[in-house]
């Protein structure tokens, strides 16, 4: 059951998505791109890879225009606001698994103080914080069990962005020790297939088009913040990186090594380290919002020692 805190928490994480929403569309300079070019363009399958392949944000957000009698602006702006709350209440849930309420509040507020660090872009991707929302509400199922609710999950998150396959990673990783090795890879290729399922199925609708892949040099070219033949915004954008990266990593790597951490909290720590390598050499480096995944990825090792230093370990450790 809920406690006290909790609902003050749940309550309090409105005000701050909505002031996290209002800066996330005041920051940038062009939201209408995202109504007038963006969402059009992608669910009528003109718009440029890999976006064309992220159809779930554009239709959401268009739903709700239709339905809720919003101008395209105030759909956005509402589900910019939704998405941005959800991913705060979805990642209390995951932490309130095996820590109290007042810890998950204290981490979920760190993360969104992190957050504004991703509002680099010159528009808003609609399909950044409902990435967030889906990869806090897959953890969440992993580390409790549901995998009728991460079976959904999965499915969701393959139509929002690829980066999805973390979540199937981590299941296959944290339930292997878990289940009958027989029963663990039927349901593990069940959730494969459906994952590559919709993967291909994107890709056969709207046919395979080739956008650039590696940019991993590009990315260490804009980490030379000296460099004056470099955009200086760029520069900038580049560290911003570790800014997001260092103190969860740090505490994720003190939080698996200790004796009491779970296969999830270590798995899941890995994964976050292969999920950051991976957007270093394929995603842009001065958009740090494809970071946004390592905050549940790291959260339970991170918690789990933060945690165990505070004295404040009250429901085990992580998954345990």
């Amino acid at each position: 059951m809920p406690s006290r805190l909790d609902r003050v928490a749940l309550a309090f994480y409105g005000p701050v998505a909505l002031a996290l929403a209002f800066a996330d569309l005041a920051v940038r300079g062009n939201p209408a791109y995202v109504v007038q070019r963006y969402i059009p363009a992608v669910l009528a399958g003109v718009y440029e890879a890999p976006f064309i392949y992220r159809p779930l944000a554009p239709w959401l957000i268009q739903t709700v225009t239709s339905l809720g009698g919003l101008t395209p602006l105030g759909g956005l702006a509402f589900m910019r606001f939704s998405g941005l709350f959800f991913s705060l209440v979805t990642f209390h849930l995951f932490l309130r698994t095996w820590h109290s309420a007042g810890l998950a509040l204290g981490a979920t507020l760190a993360m969104a103080a992190l957050l504004p660090l991703t509002f680099t872009n010159s528009w808003p991707v609609p399909g950044t914080y409902l990435e967030l929302t889906l990869f806090n509400l897959g953890c969440l199922a992993i580390a409790k069990r549901w995998d009728g609710l991460f079976s959904a999950t999965l499915i969701l998150a393959a139509l929002n962005r690829e980066t999805s396959a973390f979540l199937w990673l981590l299941w296959a990783a944290t339930r292997f020790h878990e289940l009958p090795l027989r029963v663990w890879f039927l349901r593990a290729a069940a959730l494969g297939a459906a994952w590559m399922a919709v993967f291909a199925g994107l890709r056969w609708v709207w046919g395979f088009r080739p956008y650039k892949f590696f940019v991993l040099w590009q990315n260490l070219n804009y980490l030379r913040v000296f460099d004056s033949t470099i955009e200086p915004r760029l520069r900038v954008f580049g560290w911003f990186w570790l800014a997001i990266v260092a103190v969860p990593a740090v505490l994720a790597v003190r939080g698996a090594r200790l004796p009491g951490a779970s296969p999830m909290a270590r798995f899941a720590a890995i994964l976050a380290f292969a999920f950051v390598a991976l957007c270093l050499a394929t995603a842009s480096i001065v958009e740090p919002r494809v970071l946004v995944p390592i905050f549940p990825l790291f959260a339970p090792a991170a918690i789990y020692f933060v945690a165990t230093q505070t004295g404040s370990l009250s429901k085990g450790a992580p998954a345990g």
